[in-house]
């Protein structure tokens, strides 16, 4: 017995709640050699074959277990999956590491002369069970009569688990041993974190990629106001923590949040969809598995609600139990990110090979005819179910566990196989004194550490169906979705539609590709439906947010005097006393506006010239495929043009013509200040005749002080007799007047 089964079977007493006499005959000090390491329960697996090294392949073939009463006057039985419900699509997925492995130990060039072997175990999709399984794949099903723990564990690695809850209880209990695992479908954001789960890899995206799809995909459909429902486990914790980070940086809130419970029970559904029912949010976003979606979905149409765009995340939007044509009226036009899809050649005809008489002594299979077929392999008194004829087919049997025309979970439990392989394959090729562990080391083929192979998997790269397969720092993979559709199908069916996708390797902001015109949306139309808490308000008038409300909510009153709204969705915008949108009276956007012009004329005259009578040496033209700088700033001296009736050059300083309005500050309607042209300077005009001054349209304060403003439409100037014009005015009206004078 190693001391890696040891430790997990002491484990798996502190967990299984054991009697103490058990307790104490385990917990006795240095046992004689001849004792037997006995196990207190046992959980066979779904599937084994020997080999040479040991996978071990985690999946939820059950959706309910039966938990045993709490009472301490008796051992408790075991945890229960068997004779419940069968998860076709799970079935499907063990299948798949099956064939991969298959595939592993025929194939000459990879692993040749070694074989994978494997132990399939059943989680039950419940994190105690997936604990269970895991336990139980480190201690074997057999007992040992060895006291001597030497040798490194048999189990290399292992495939699972499928929720994100499961893989984080599964893969504590590995970390120990430095056991690496490949989830195919757990896609916490949690699960990075390296610190607290150093072993685990997934060859699924993290939900910091999805969150971030998901929030691009309201926005892009100005989808501002949204219900946010989400499973009571840590995918849907997490995952809704991220999205309400991403949409802090948008336009988009959320107008309410629950939780669907991970033990369903019809009250909390009923008071969710209450919730959903007299919310004005039509767009519903939902982290939550499959497993917790089937009985809430069910209550839904129960409840006969219509009228939601769903938004799935990735552990729902593809799932097959919700293809059936009684889901349709409720859920088409779903919309959501899914798994990217792939290609297992011989998936179809390996799952073919799975009947009661190829294993006749198999419960998953005989549960698997019984949950197609209605009816019982082999016959007992314990089942009343009416005997198989033995005719049945599954070519002829539309399910989901057949179901191979888009792989997306079996494709990720594909490769996540072969990633093993491919990483034991290097390991296996490793030359003596360049090794990569100490003093240039390699492991040993007939002892390899788990930890040591772990090393190659961090490190593997290869193709599969032409997609690069390998793991980043955190054990991450490529993020890809595809984004995917609920449309009616021939037979009045759900069908999932590839309408776009997202590639988190693009740039912020590309990452989004949609096929908008090939979606279907909620209650079968073709238009974007609209899912805001206020619409847009019209010309003429302007938001008005509520108050103790979010800022997707607001009323929409009257613009106030001096305000305008002439566009939708542009009252922000066009106030004027917004200084971005204040276009009244523009004087240095005015001025910039004329340099533009001035360089535009001045190149215009310079590609007039005709050579043999240019301005340059020997009466040279530039060229128009070379102008230097210099040779426009020719041009540019000498230009003389005209715009909006103003005449615009430049003196040989380079100033121009000097003019200047003379702005006075008086009360608006509104009680503001408003800036009032009551005069002007002219530069041009002979001395003592530049200043013009309309003396009544003058706001006075206190009578007799004149307060000023004056502002440039010209180059500003505050000295020369600009300033000696100004003062002299001010003295002759009042003497107090002149130090409230700005010139700016």
């Amino acid at each position: 017995m190693t001391s890696l089964a040891l430790y997990s079977l002491l484990y798996s007493i502190s967990v299984l709640t054991l009697t103490d006499s058990s307790l104490s005959s385990i917990t006795t000090a240095a046992p004689p050699a001849t004792s037997k390491c006995t196990l207190l329960n046992s959980f066979q697996p779904g599937f084994v074959v020997q080999g040479d090294y040991v996978i071990g392949g985690i999946f939820p073939l059950h959706f309910n277990l039966k938990m045993p009463d709490h009472n301490d006057t008796y051992r408790p039985p075991p945890i229960n999956c068997n004779g419940h419900r069968l998860f076709p699509r799970a079935f499907r997925w063990a299948q798949t590491m099956r064939l991969a492995v298959e595939e592993i130990n025929q194939n000459p060039v990879l692993l040749p002369n070694h074989t994978l072997g494997y132990k399939i175990f059943d989680s039950c999709r419940y994190p105690l069970t997936g604990q269970r399984a895991v336990l139980s794949m480190l201690n074997g099903v057999n007992e040992e009569n060895s006291s001597m723990c030497t040798n490194a564990s048999s189990l290399l690695a292992v495939i699972g688990a499928s929720g994100s809850a499961q893989s984080i209880v599964v893969s504590k209990i590995l970390q120990p041993f430095r056991i690496s695992m490949i989830s195919y479908a757990s896609s916490c954001a949690c699960l990075s974190d390296r610190q607290k789960y150093p072993t685990f890899f997934r060859v699924i995206p993290s939900d910091d990629y999805q969150v971030k799809a998901i929030a691009q995909l309201l926005v892009h459909f100005n989808w501002t106001w949204v219900g946010l429902l989400r499973g009571d486990n840590d995918y849907g914790r997490f995952a809704a923590k991220g999205l309400l980070r991403e949409l802090q940086e948008t336009k988009v809130c959320v107008a309410y949040q629950e939780i669907i419970p991970l033990l369903y029970n019809r009250q909390t559904g009923v008071r969710i969809m209450k919730v959903m029912r007299s919310s004005t949010a039509k767009v519903v976003v939902v982290f939550a598995a499959e497993g917790d979606m089937t009985p809430f979905l069910r209550e839904y149409m129960t409840q006969n609600i219509t009228g939601i765009q769903w938004v799935a995340s990735e552990a729902w939007v593809t799932a097959s139990v919700f293809s059936g044509r009684e889901y349709y009226p409720y859920l088409g036009g779903t919309i959501g990110f899914g798994v990217r899809k792939g290609h297992i050649s011989r998936l179809g005809d390996f799952l073919q090979t799975v009947n009661p008489m190829r294993y006749p002594g198999n419960v998953l299979v005989h549960e698997l005819w019984e949950s197609l077929y209605g009816c019982s392999p082999f016959p007992s008194s314990v089942t009343q179910m009416p005997p198989c004829s033995g005719q049945e087919s599954l070519l002829e049997q539309h399910s989901a566990y057949m179901n191979t025309s888009s792989p997306r979970i079996a494709y990720n439990v594909y490769k996540s196989v072969y990633a093993i392989a491919h990483s034991l394959h290097d390991l296996l090729l490793c030359q003596p004194g360049r090794g990569p562990f100490q003093n240039n080391s390699c492991a040993q083929s007939n002892n390899i550490h788990p930890w040591q192979l772990q090393h190659y998997l961090q490190e593997v790269n290869f193709q599969i169906a032409g997609e690069e397969v390998d793991f980043d720092a955190k054990g991450d993979s490529v993020p890809y979705y595809d984004i995917i559709n609920w449309q009616r199908g021939p037979a009045g069916n759900t069908e999932f539609v590839n309408v776009g996708l997202f590639d988190g390797t693009k740039a912020v902001g590309e990452e989004l590709l949609i096929q908008e015109d090939g979606i279907m949306w909620a209650g079968h139309q073709s238009e974007v439906p609209v899912s805001v808490c206020s619409a847009s308000c019209l010309p003429g008038f302007r938001k008005a947010v509520r108050r103790g409300e979010p800022i997707c909510c607001f009323d929409c009153v009257p613009c106030d005097s001096g305000k305008i709204s002439n566009q939708t969705r542009q009252e922000t915008l066009l106030e004027q006393h917004s200084a971005y949108m204040n276009t009244s009276s523009p004087r240095v956007a005015y001025n910039v506006y004329k340099a533009v012009y001035a360089i535009a004329h001045s190149l215009h005259n310079l590609l007039l010239c005709k050579p043999g009578r240019g301005p340059f040496q020997n009466n040279s033209c530039a060229q128009s495929n070379n102008i230097h700088p210099w040779q426009l700033q020719h041009y540019l001296q000498e230009v003389n043009f005209q715009i909006a009736g103003e005449e615009v050059d430049f003196d040989a300083k380079g100033d121009s013509v000097p003019y200047y309005d003379i702005i006075n500050w008086q009360r608006g309607p509104a009680g503001n200040i408003e800036f009032v042209n009551v005069g002007l300077f002219d530069g041009t005009k002979a001395v003592g005749e530049e200043l013009l001054i309309q003396e009544d349209g003058i706001m006075c304060q206190y009578l007799f002080a004149v307060p000023v403003v004056f502002q440039a439409s010209g180059r500003l100037s505050v000295v020369g007799s600009l300033s000696a014009a100004l003062t002299v005015y001010h003295v002759t009206v009042a003497k107090l007047a002149i130090r409230q004078v700005s010139l700016i």
